[in-house]
C-alpha cells in the first residue's frame, strides 16, 4: 500500500466512494473489469474477456453477452460505472491509423453498449461516467501503471485489467 494518499482527482470528484463501482477499460480485443465495493484499495473482483479476430460487430455482441452474465453475477450491482471513452490524440500517427480503420467508432459503440447494458440491468440508474485515458493516467504508459499496481499490491494485472484497476485507484487519489 502506498504510504501517501493523494487527494481525489478532479474527473472523480462526484463518485461516492462509499458505493459499488464498477472501473471499465472496454477493447474490440478484450475488456477489462474492476469491481470496487467500497471504492477503497483495491478491487474487491476482477473480470477479463478477450475476443477473437472475428468480425467487429460479432465482438462487440459478444463482448456486451458476457458483461450481462457479470452484472448478473455481482451480488450488489454497481450504482456508478466509470468507462474509459476512446479519444483521437493528435500528432499521433497510431491515433490516426485508429480512426482511418473506424477503431474508434467501433469502441465508442461498445462503451455506448455497455453503458445501456449498466442501465438495463441495474433496476435502477447507475451513475456513468465516460473518461478519457489521459484525464485518468496522465502521462503514465500502461506497464507503468502495471508497475505500479504490482509494486505497491502484488497484484499481476493482463493488459485492459490493469487498466480497470488503474482507473479506480486512480479515482482515490492513489495511483
Amino acid at each position: 500500500m502506498p504510504s501517501k494518499v493523494i487527494k481525489k482527482p478532479e474527473w472523480a470528484k462526484d463518485l461516492l466512494l462509499n458505493q459499488p463501482t464498477l472501473f471499465i477499460d472496454p477493447g474490440l480485443g478484450g475488456t477489462g473489469l474492476a469491481y470496487f465495493y467500497p471504492v477503497t484499495g483495491m478491487p474487491l473482483r476482477t473480470f477479463a474477456r478477450a475476443s477473437g479476430k472475428g468480425e467487429w460487430l460479432t465482438r462487440v455482441f459478444e463482448q456486451t453477452e458476457w458483461y450481462s452474465y457479470v452484472l448478473c453475477d455481482l451480488a450488489t450491482l454497481p450504482t456508478q460505472i466509470v468507462i474509459e471513452y476512446p479519444k483521437m490524440f493528435g500528432g499521433s500517427a497510431s491515433s490516426y491509423a485508429s480512426v482511418q480503420r473506424g477503431d474508434i467508432g467501433k469502441l465508442t459503440m461498445l462503451c455506448g453498449a455497455l453503458a445501456q447494458l449498466s442501465h438495463t440491468l441495474n433496476r435502477r440508474t447507475p451513475r456513468i461516467t465516460l473518461v478519457h485515458p489521459d484525464v485518468w493516467k496522465g502521462q503514465l504508459p500502461k506497464n507503468v501503471v502495471l508497475r505500479r499496481i504490482k509494486a505497491y499490491w502484488g497484484l499481476d494485472c493482463p493488459d485492459h485489467i490493469g487498466d480497470a484497476v488503474g482507473m479506480g485507484l486512480a479515482a482515490q487519489g492513489l495511483l
